[in-house]
């Protein structure tokens, strides 16, 4: 899975370093190289919904959970990443279960003891591909 994190970093960097970096063209590269993937096997993608007060991603970030607990991209890092993480998870071993909305709050208290300082709230939804 290492191989699959470098090469979609590689290709994102490129985008960033020819200029013509803005985030359609970003998410478009990251979703064309996620299908890539998905080709081979299921995997669960996280998408930032809404988010509410301070946080460290914004609507519309991504990220793919594969079966085996490797990610591709980041909502943010963190505790929530975690539970996100765990909960995609989730869905791999309950066939009936294609979608899940994961929401979470990042408590002042839960910040400072992860070395954050966002304290804001987020809804993530996720969706079983295969």
């Amino acid at each position: 899975m290492l191989k699959y994190r470098q090469f979609i970093t590689i290709k994102l960097q490129n985008i960033v370093n020819s200029r013509r970096f803005d985030m359609e063209t970003l998410n478009y590269e990251f979703l064309r190289e996620i299908n890539k993937i998905l080709e081979e096997q299921p995997g669960v993608l996280a998408t930032i919904i809404a988010t509410h007060g301070s946080t460290p991603r914004k609507p519309g970030a991504r990220m793919l959970v594969l079966r085996d607990g490797t990610t591709i991209g980041s909502i943010g890092g963190g505790c929530v990443e975690a539970e996100v993480k765990r909960e995609a998870l989730t869905l791999f071993d309950n066939p009936q279960k294609k979608y899940a909305l994961v929401k979470s709050q990042l408590t002042d208290f839960l910040a400072g003891e992860e070395g954050m300082i966002c304290g804001g709230s987020l809804e993530v939804y996720l969706e079983l591909l295969t």
